[in-house]
């Protein structure tokens, strides 16, 4: 499921806090391909926010690397 779908075709996934490269973020990324793949998005962002918690925001190396691979912007709020 797209967080939200932006003008233009631009499909925005939101993360708070630091964020690996689990089994579960792995299938969010084979999804968000798949839908560039097929046309049904023109791009995907993921926008990754500061924990209030935590203090922490972004990516782990890994899940950057990743990201990047699938053709993923990265934006860090």
């Amino acid at each position: 499921m797209i967080d939200q779908l932006a003008p233009g075709g631009i499909a925005n996934e939101a993360k708070v806090g630091y964020t690996t490269l689990t089994k579960d973020v792995q299938l969010q990324i084979l999804k968000d391909t798949e839908l560039l793949k097929t046309g049904a998005v023109n791009s995907v962002a993921w926008n990754f926010y500061t924990s209030p918690v935590t203090g922490r925001a972004g990516p782990s190396g890994p899940l950057v690397r990743a990201l990047n691979e699938a053709g993923i912007n990265i934006i860090i709020h």
